[in-house]
């Protein structure tokens, strides 16, 4: 039945309308949702000729009102682009199972083979959406929830096609790093932001963003303008420091351990996502592209630096301190923002910035792994664990992995304390405390999470609950 909507589809009226509705109710939704409306305010606030400036998801005014006052017939316009769009060669398909791979495919061939081939080209978008007059320009944006962000974009092109050397890859591991001598580091240090993402950003096939957004404290806030100049200032190390092969080599074994010893993933996401990679990535990779790192390419690295210049910049702040000095609202979410464009002085400002002598590349990471060794299942072995320690002040139990047999650990860690849950006060003190104690060890534990070394910690009724799990070598 699934194949058949492929082939040769109903489009029953009432199903229609029914969809209508259903798509209606999820933008409904979405209203309330600061993601969604700062999503459709970058589209809004772009090149309104681009077809990314389109609204995302439709609602019945745009589905049904609207093209009914047209004198448009709805379930018409859906038969013909499916006559025109639906072709095999726009479509990807993954299927899971037990089968062997010769009765998957014969029942996939069976199936799904009329699909017809209608050879439609594959829609391509080489133009940027943000042209030179859509940059350098600074949105104050209100949000629904008591937040305060940055999001500092740059456009740049389409870096798919280099997948096996990744460039904003590259880039987004050392700018969005969070040890000793980071950006994130030092904007911490100053009390100006809580965390901080760097990387590249879809588009779509022809263009990306290369995205550097921070969590703002409220003294942050009043510092927008010299977090940015620290931003230019990290970059600035990043050109004078040039592409490095063992940051490259580094991030290639993390991507190898990552993939490796990858967890399994629910059957439905999992197939979802792989039919999406079936659009970027030759069939024969597709399972491990995303972590393909092989070619180390210093002028690709260099090309999207030259791209994260403050000529190219787009600024939004995203706070509730701006109601009321706002002058424009999103015609689909109804966000209110102002526009202004960056000052000529603080953009000379943000372009001579100097060398911070606080920022450092990341330190080698001691994490990664090298021995994958797996010991032998003692003979014996209990299938629970055993008490293998018992003193007045602690009690361990151990049990080797006897399923799974991958070189990684899992050490779960119970404290007792009388005082963590006697009171309101106790409990917030102690929930407070692990909290301040995570983020203390931030900087020590990033580069060990970044090598799949994982650790969590909690408050409980009886105290506190520590979990640490990972590559055993380690």
């Amino acid at each position: 039945r699934f194949a058949q909507f492929f082939l040769c589809p109903l489009f029953d009226e009432s199903c229609k309308d029914r969809e209508v509705n259903a798509v209606d109710s999820e933008h409904e939704k979405n209203l309330m949702n600061d993601a969604w409306r700062l999503f459709q305010l970058e589209k809004a606030t772009g090149n309104q000729d681009h077809p990314f400036s389109k609204f995302g998801t439709g609602n019945k005014l745009t589905l049904e009102t609207r093209p009914c006052k047209e004198g448009i017939d709805i379930r018409e316009e859906l038969l013909k682009y499916h006559s025109t769009y639906y072709s095999s060669n726009l479509m990807g398909l993954c299927v899971l199972g037990r089968e062997s791979l010769d009765d998957l495919t014969a029942m996939v061939v069976k199936l799904f083979g009329e699909v017809e081939n209608k050879n439609v080209p594959v829609p391509e978008f080489p133009e940027h959406p943000f042209q030179e007059e859509h940059l350098r320009q600074f949105y104050s944006v209100v949000p629904i929830k008591d937040i305060r962000n940055l999001y500092v974009t740059f456009p740049i092109p389409d870096l798919q096609k280099h997948y096996k050397s990744n460039p904003g890859h590259y880039l987004g591991h050392l700018i969005g790093h969070e040890g000793p001598g980071s950006l994130l580091s030092e904007l911490k240090s100053k009390g100006w932001v809580n965390t901080l993402v760097g990387g590249q950003k879809e588009g779509a096939k022809g263009f990306m963003f290369f995205i550097i957004n921070v969590d703002l404290t409220e003294e942050g806030l009043l510092h927008v303008e010299d977090i940015i100049f620290h931003m230019f200032q990290y970059i600035q190390k990043l050109r004078t420091e040039g592409p490095q092969a063992w940051v490259f080599d580094e991030c290639k074994d993390l991507n190898n351990v990552a993939f490796r010893f990858k967890d399994k993933e629910r059957p439905r996401g999992y197939t979802s996502k792989v039919a999406g990679l079936v659009h970027y990535y030759p069939l024969e990779e597709i399972l491990a592209a995303e972590y393909l790192l092989e070619d180390f390419r210093p002028d690709l690295i260099e090309m999207v630096l030259d791209k994260l210049r403050p000529q190219h910049v787009r600024v939004a702040v995203v706070s509730k301190s701006f109601e009321g000095q706002t002058d424009k609202t999103e015609e689909w979410y109804g966000t209110e923002y102002k526009q202004e464009a960056i000052s000529e002085e603080s953009l000379e400002k943000w372009a001579s910035a100097d060398l911070n002598g606080k920022f450092k590349l990341p330190m080698k990471n001691e994490f990664i792994p090298t021995n994958f060794e797996i010991y032998p299942l003692e003979k014996d072995s209990p299938s629970v664990p055993t008490l293998i320690k018992d003193t007045a002040m602690s009690k361990v139990w151990f049990k080797q992995d006897d399923k799974f047999f991958l070189p990684k650990a899992c050490l779960n860690f119970e404290f007792f304390s009388p005082f963590a849950y006697v009171d309101p006060l106790h409990c917030n003190m102690a929930y407070l405390y692990l909290e301040l104690l995570k983020d203390s060890l931030n900087e020590y534990a990033y580069a060990a999470e970044l090598a799949g070394l994982n650790y969590d910690l909690q408050n409980t009724v009886y105290g506190m609950y520590v979990i640490v799990k990972g590559k055993k070598e380690r």
